[in-house]
């Protein structure tokens, strides 16, 4: 399955240092295009960051440029749905 285009407003997930923190998109398609000192005629195809506005915990925002990567490889964002999810805790045992 696809995934969806991105919207301003999308809640996601930004990984940091191996940390998943939330997110939320506000600008979608921000291109960032480097050209190619040894071949400036070849246009290079732009890089399409998406910029975010992260949410760590008990710590203040900040902005951050971020490539999609399902993997979440670090420096990245991914849809919140793409995590792992995590194992079932434990129950007391009445």
């Amino acid at each position: 399955m696809d995934d969806p285009p991105p919207q301003i407003g999308d809640i996601v997930h930004f990984v940091s240092d191996d940390v998943h923190r939330a997110a939320v998109i506000t600008d979608i398609a921000y291109l960032i295009a480097e050209s190619d000192e040894a071949a400036p005629e070849q246009p290079i195809a732009p890089i399409v960051y998406q910029a975010l506005i992260v949410l760590p915990p008990m710590q203040p925002p900040f902005n951050a440029l971020a490539l999609y990567d399902r993997s979440g490889a670090p420096m990245t964002w991914h849809w919140a749905a793409d995590d792992p999810k995590p194992e079932q805790l434990p129950t007391e045992e009445t």
